[in-house]
């Protein structure tokens, strides 16, 4: 059925105060409303496999959780992934890793008197795009800390000259011949 965009309430989330129409499970994510008090999982219509979802009514939402080919998995809302999270001792409230988040640096005032602070660099494995992180970030993906998606992103620190630009950029060049990280150089340039 066809919603007009004005009827339509994206990006909500659901802590599994929904459940899946069909199952009953419980839905942990996004969804969007229509104006009739209809509820599908997806962030919008646009979303290429919608379940439908109704509110919890506690006194009827009975889990399958012994017969593991008819419950959903609910961060996937599929069966096929379920398998993959029972062999791998996932529950479906079990939190996704979470990417680094971008975070802004600024020294002491006893780094400004030296001339030099340390920072911290992320890059995703598969692009050229580099965001800073701090110290506790940089520590969480460097110790592979399952909370994180420490298989798809370097990290390193840098230590960032106050005085000079050119130790800067001559560093960053080191760091994009012995790690790959092309165009690292530029981005350094750009935070001078």
């Amino acid at each position: 059925m066809y919603y007009p965009k004005s009827q339509i309430t994206p990006n909500l989330y659901s802590n599994g105060t929904l459940v899946y129409k069909t199952s009953r499970n419980p839905y942990y994510g996004y969804y969007y409303a229509t104006s009739d008090k209809k509820y599908y999982t997806g962030r919008t219509p646009n979303n290429p496999q919608s379940f439908e979802l109704i509110l919890l009514e506690e006194d009827n939402a009975p889990t399958n959780e012994d017969n593991i080919d008819e419950v959903f998995d609910t961060r996937f809302g599929t069966t096929t992934n379920l398998n993959y999270s029972y062999l791998t001792s996932k529950t479906p409230d079990t939190p996704l890793p979470q990417p680094p988040k971008p975070y802004i640096s600024s020294p002491t005032e006893s780094e400004r008197l030296i001339g030099e602070y340390r920072r911290y660099f992320a890059k995703k494995g598969n692009e050229l795009l580099y965001i800073e992180i701090d110290k506790d970030t940089y520590n969480q993906f460097n110790s592979r800390d399952p909370k994180t998606l420490f298989n798809l992103y370097e990290v390193i620190f840098f230590p960032f000259s106050l005085t000079s630009t050119g130790i800067n950029i001559n560093l960053a060049s080191i760091i994009e011949r012995r790690d790959k990280w092309y165009g690292f150089s530029q981005f350094i340039q750009s935070l001078s």
